[in-house]
């Protein structure tokens, strides 16, 4: 019992004000005054010094995930750029890339940004998880293998924090509120990875005849109408570069490259002449 209170106190102290359940996951909900959104909090102790924080807020797009990995930070892993993988129930539903950092009492660990469309992806599995949540932070030899206990009320939290993202938008809108266009320098993860999409999608049908982009994959439901007006304002300045690395590679693998910035399946963003 003490090395359970000992457990909770631990992580709590380190990573979030979250409440850090003992292998089984725990969610809270609060207002924050800052962002002026709802936040949910879903966190997961393994032990006194690791476990999995996964943090959405409504004023925001997407959830940032963070992980403990349970050892001492060094400076080796100062800089380093992470790749995060998500698997629920044996299947991988997700991956981003992230940082490295300090939490608390030096304690190693990472932290991803999930755009829109992968934090519903993860939610969603969460919340019908039957056997396991595995999560890879890409710094440690081993992925951190978590029990389902506790995740469906978890996952349905965060969905409905996630469903709740762009509202504020919407909601002044029909106030009769102005709302200013969002900037380039503003624009989201979200909307930065769908022009890059484009971008790229766009190369490979100007170099490659026989790659053509299924219809339905250039639309994308995710985007809130401010992501939509910010990633048409990237499109333009993205088609330089992306032209440029598809040139450089062959068809094949910009067409690869390409399916890499959406969470469709190859077959549904590609159809071959």
């Amino acid at each position: 019992m003490r090395l359970w209170q000992a457990c909770l106190m631990g992580l709590a102290l380190v990573a979030s004000p979250a409440r850090a359940d003992f292998l089984s996951w725990g969610v809270e909900t609060v207002n924050d005054p800052f962002s002026g959104g709802q936040k949910v909090q879903a966190s997961y102790s393994s032990s006194m010094r690791s476990g999995v924080f996964i943090i959405c807020d409504t004023s925001a797009s997407g959830m940032e995930v963070r992980v403990l990995a349970g050892w001492e930070y060094t400076a080796d892993i100062e800089g380093m750029e992470p790749k995060g993988r998500f698997a629920v129930d044996g299947k991988i539903v997700g991956e981003a890339e992230g940082r490295t950092g300090a939490f608390g009492q030096n304690i190693a660990g990472a932290s991803f940004t999930l755009d829109q469309p992968t934090a519903r992806l993860l939610a969603a599995a969460m919340a019908k998880a039957t056997s396991q949540i595995a999560v890879q932070d890409g710094i440690s030899d081993r992925p951190q293998l978590l029990k389902p206990r506790g995740s469906t009320k978890a996952g349905q939290a965060l969905s409905a924090c996630l469903g709740k993202q762009g509202a504020a938008h919407e909601d002044a809108q029909e106030a009769g509120q102005v709302v200013t266009p969002p900037t380039v320098g503003d624009a989201s993860e979200n909307a930065k990875r769908y022009a890059r999409f484009m971008a790229l999608a766009s190369a490979v049908e100007e170099k490659c005849k026989d790659y053509r982009m299924i219809p339905d994959a250039k639309r994308d439901n995710h985007l809130a109408p401010t992501e939509a007006q910010a990633a048409a304002a990237l499109l333009g300045g993205e088609k330089t570069s992306a032209k440029a690395e598809v040139n450089g590679v062959s068809c094949a693998a910009g067409a690869a490259l390409t399916a890499r910035f959406t969470n469709l399946p190859y077959d549904a963003v590609w159809k071959a002449r």
